[in-house]
């Protein structure tokens, strides 16, 4: 109730404010205050009141609504091997590596499956028999053929991967040397030797895990 009282003075207050204007107008002013209190005039300003409120009511009316843009999802490809450099090459050192570490293993899997008995002469043994002999040669000559086949088809092969791996900063350790001179040691598949520093071929073929595709050197 206060609240609605405080409202109706402040009206009250308002109203005589806008009267003692109105008198200000009608003593200094009497044309002015005469055109303001006539009934056409009146008219006219509440007519050219409502023409403004109407254009705006019809501007905003016609107003077009935003247009709605839909935006397609990206389109994510995987880029090709192709795209990012192209396929391994053939001749990469990786592939090489593994290469010629088949070839060899294969060929001496097949040397070891036709291989006579080992014999070796024995110290003990100054005077073996003729038979023994016999078997000591035909062992020492076969063991000869397989090391002669790999000197010519094998060893500069592989001592030139070596070699690449050494230029990109791979340590090779003994392989070098080692493949110079015999051999490569090939353990059997599951034995409790393969993998150790006697299997000369599967330290040759870790080898490759030590590049990229592009004989880039991966450091971990």
């Amino acid at each position: 109730m206060v609240f609605g009282l405080a409202i109706a003075l402040l009206a009250f207050f308002e109203f005589l404010d806008v009267r003692g204007r109105l008198d200000i107008l009608e003593k200094k002013h009497p044309k002015l205050w005469g055109f303001a209190n006539s009934r056409p005039a009146r008219l006219l300003f509440l007519v050219m009141c409502a023409g403004f409120l109407a254009k705006d009511v019809k501007d905003a009316t016609d107003i077009p609504d935003p247009p709605i843009v839909r935006l397609q999802p990206p389109v994510i490809s995987v880029p090709s091997s192709q795209a990012v450099g192209g396929r391994e090459p053939k001749d990469s050192l990786r592939r090489r590596t593994m290469r010629v570490a088949d070839e060899l293993y294969d060929y001496l899997k097949k040397r070891a499956a036709g291989q006579p008995p080992v014999t070796i002469p024995d110290s003990s043994d100054p005077n073996p028999s003729e038979e023994r002999k016999k078997a000591i040669h035909l062992y020492q000559q076969y063991a000869q053929e397989t090391e002669d086949y790999y000197l010519k088809h094998f060893k500069d092969r592989m001592v030139g991967i070596v070699k690449e791996y050494e230029s990109k900063g791979v340590p090779t350790h003994y392989l070098e040397n080692d493949f110079r001179q015999r051999v490569p040691g090939v353990m059997a598949v599951g034995s409790v030797w393969e993998g150790s520093s006697m299997d000369d071929l599967s330290q040759f073929r870790n080898l490759a895990y030590r590049v990229d595709a592009r004989d880039h050197l991966i450091v971990f």
